[in-house]
């Protein structure tokens, strides 16, 4: 049985801990430990106000957030890697059923962006515009007890073979545990902020420091607009939202999806 170990147990990492563990022998390593910890936001000029989007610990982002489902912007897609997202949506409806989605992500996706967009159309305001939907499912992704996760990784070095592959790897906890795992696989599953270190760090191992793989890598938005002015002339657009909004807040006591909708202006 080959040996995949998997960086971060966050949503990605934890998915796919348990997806895999039949089949292969998984090890997973995680910053941070069974209770969250919530790191020091830095605000490089001006404090509008935050909320706790981030943390470290077993389970990752989902110990915070709603499993909100957010299709993959076309703009954010890099010509190569858009034809594999392409490729993917198959697995979408799949995907989300594991997330708790209780129908088809794909058609209530459609049916809600339909709804908005003939509301646009009918005051003729162009804009692009998608929607998160968030079935009704806010516990954070649970580790399979036969998968070993180790707790605390505080640091990861990476022990290459002859043919510039790592091989092994050894991690290191904050109390100063070291344990060294074979690695026939590693997958990188340490979050929008974490990955990109990762990336980065075994890219300089093999002595390549001009990629941009890691560069402006994130998995979610990291902003969000909490207060807003709506203009006289969109109030009447603006108050169907809401009443779809409270529509969608019913169906969600039943199990349904909930919808928000977000609008980028060209």
């Amino acid at each position: 049985m080959k040996d995949i170990i998997i960086i971060g147990s966050g949503l990605a990492g934890s998915t796919l801990a348990n997806l895999l563990k039949d089949d292969f022998s998984v090890t997973v390593l995680e910053k941070g430990g069974d209770e969250i910890t919530i790191p020091p936001k830095k605000f490089v000029s001006r404090k509008l106000g935050d909320s706790v989007t981030y943390c470290n610990g077993v389970g990752g982002t989902t110990n915070l957030w709603h499993n909100g489902l957010i299709k993959m912007p076309k703009l954010d897609e890099h010509t190569n890697f858009s034809k594999i997202i392409q490729d993917l949506e198959y697995y979408a409806d799949k995907a989300a059923k594991y997330l708790k989605f209780p129908t088809s992500f794909l058609t209530e996706r459609k049916k809600r962006l339909d709804e908005y967009q003939e509301m646009f159309n009918s005051v003729h305001l162009k804009h692009d515009l998608d929607t998160i939907l968030i079935p009704k499912c806010d516990t954070k992704v649970v580790i399979d007890s036969n998968v070993k996760i180790y707790k605390n990784v505080v640091k990861i070095n990476y022990l290459w073979g002859d043919y510039n592959n790592i091989f092994s790897v050894e991690s290191t906890t904050k109390t100063g545990e070291s344990i060294v795992l074979n690695s026939d696989y590693i997958l990188v599953c340490a979050g929008g902020i974490g990955s990109p270190t990762v990336i980065s760090n075994i890219l300089k191992k093999m002595n390549i420091t001009n990629s941009k793989l890691s560069v402006g890598f994130i998995d979610h938005p990291m902003g969000f607009v909490g207060k807003i002015k709506v203009k006289k002339e969109y109030r009447n657009i603006f108050k169907n939202f809401v009443k779809i909004s409270e529509k969608t807040l019913q169906k969600i006591l039943s199990c349904m999806p909930l919808s928000c909708v977000y609008i980028n202006r060209r």
